[in-house]
């Protein structure tokens, strides 16, 4: 259902739904790592600390590259 969320998903998963108009690709410049899977969740209504911010970017920046799969996309 459209608007219930955001989810990264391996490109083998999501090519066809992306290319049917089914799911529009979000914040293409962020990448995850193969071996890590990290969940962040927070109430959207809410304004994010900058501690929690911080995290955010953190863990972005630490695990943050293109799967093998993904590589070219």
């Amino acid at each position: 259902a459209a608007g219930l969320g955001i989810g990264a998903l391996p490109l083998y998963m999501a090519a066809d739904a992306v290319r049917q108009g089914r799911l529009v690709p979000l914040l293409r410049q962020y990448h995850f790592a193969q071996e890590s899977a990290i969940y962040l969740v927070y109430l959207p209504n809410r304004t994010l600390p900058s501690r929690v911010r911080v995290l955010i970017d953190f863990l972005v920046a630490h695990f943050g590259r293109t799967p093998s799969w993904e590589a070219g996309w």
